[in-house]
């Protein structure tokens, strides 16, 4: 009880539940998580890794699941690739029989590999990916986060407030990530009557977008909205550097994520480039938990949102086998929306989920990207 009492009251419930379960220990508690260990995502798949470690070992030190068990992951690389995402989530269903799985951190990977899971009857809780076809998985998929339609409308609310446009250019990635969430802000500006000039769809991982972003400056908007990460929004930043267009967008360059659309980034390029991204909620507790994974991650790992939802999502996991009592994929489905409204997260506070499995809020924060680094934007 001496460890409970150094944690907040919401992890000391979550805590008590952990510890208060019937089963005999026994081997230890199998779940899978998948995540980009590698390829142009690995650099967030590092971040939330992080979180994952942390809360497992808290997990474990507490007590473990289910009544002293230890709580294992079975963690496979998807090399930020849809196909090596569906081979480790059949690894993980077909060989290794677990339960659960987490991941990953994309709309791309994620889609097939929850298709895969939720199709051979094993639960699958998405840690960051947030296209809205999520929704069509079937029974058995549970999100972390709110999908694109919540951010695409606060994002064109952002940019219409802030750069007071008559007409915008949205540049998008040509994945699920990429449609889902251009379609969404699509339908924010419609609503604010802004006018899209430029419609253009990028295909991710190229190493040369100049043709495209020619084409955008001849529209001659007042706004740019991009949804890119990782190597192909900074290969779009920097082209667009290269071009002249940032300049000539200066102050008026969106970027949806901006944290991931600016993580590999040049700071002179970067510069004034400002967006949205979720924010972890704020406080004593926050400060603590990314503190204490801080300790173990190493200085390499750049730690954000990231990691605490990765957090987030295993302490969801662990709750949710003791909420059911069991190994048994069908008692943990439906032990997961309880374990969701309960909890109160790192990340946020509420993780409660609507009868698709899908988060119901979000929150998130307006950022500017000066001097090498993100921080909260205020307009003058």
């Amino acid at each position: 009880m001496a460890k409970l009492g150094r944690l907040s009251a919401s992890i000391f419930a979550s805590s008590m539940l952990l510890l208060a379960s019937a089963a005999v220990a026994q081997e230890p508690a199998e779940i899978g998580v998948i995540l980009p260990l590698s390829g142009p995502n690995a650099s967030n798949g590092a971040k939330t890794l992080a979180g994952v470690n942390a809360a497992l070992a808290e997990i474990n030190e507490l007590g473990g699941v289910l009544g002293g068990r230890e709580l294992k992951l079975i963690i496979e690389d998807t090399e930020s690739k849809p196909q090596p995402g569906v081979e480790a989530t059949r690894k993980l269903v077909d060989v290794n029989k677990v339960p659960l799985v987490l991941g990953d951190i994309s709309s791309s990977v994620t889609i097939p590999a929850g298709k895969y899971s939720v199709g051979k009857g094993i639960n699958h809780i998405t840690i960051a990916a947030t296209a809205q076809v999520q929704r069509e998985i079937g029974d058995g998929l549970f999100t972390m986060l709110a999908t694109n339609d919540v951010l695409g409308v606060k994002m064109a609310e952002f940019v219409t407030e802030d750069a007071q446009p008559n007409k915008v250019a949205l540049v998008y990635m040509n994945d699920p990530f990429g449609v889902g969430m251009a379609r969404a802000i699509a339908g924010g500006f419609k609503g604010l009557n802004v006018e899209i000039v430029a419609d253009l769809a990028l295909e991710p991982a190229k190493t040369d977008y100049r043709a495209e972003l020619q084409r955008l400056v001849r529209t001659n908007p007042d706004a740019i909205t991009t949804v890119a990460f990782g190597e192909t929004a900074s290969t779009i930043l920097k082209q667009a550097f290269e071009l002249g267009v940032l300049e000539r967008a200066k102050g008026k360059w969106y970027q949806t994520y901006v944290g991931a659309g600016t993580s590999k980034c040049i700071p002179e390029v970067c510069e004034g480039v400002k967006g949205l991204d979720i924010t972890a909620e704020p406080g004593t507790r926050y400060d603590s938990v990314i503190q204490k994974i801080a300790e173990t991650s190493g200085p390499d790992v750049d730690l954000d949102w990231f990691s605490s939802v990765g957090y987030d999502s295993v302490w969801v996991a662990a709750l949710s086998l003791n909420l059911a009592n069991s190994m048994e994929p069908e008692k943990i489905r439906a032990a997961i929306p309880k374990a969701m409204e309960i909890y109160r997260g790192v990340t946020k506070s509420d993780f409660s989920v609507d009868s698709d499995g899908i988060q119901i809020s979000q929150r998130y924060g307006r950022k500017i990207y000066r001097n090498g680094k993100l921080e909260e934007y205020v307009a003058e």
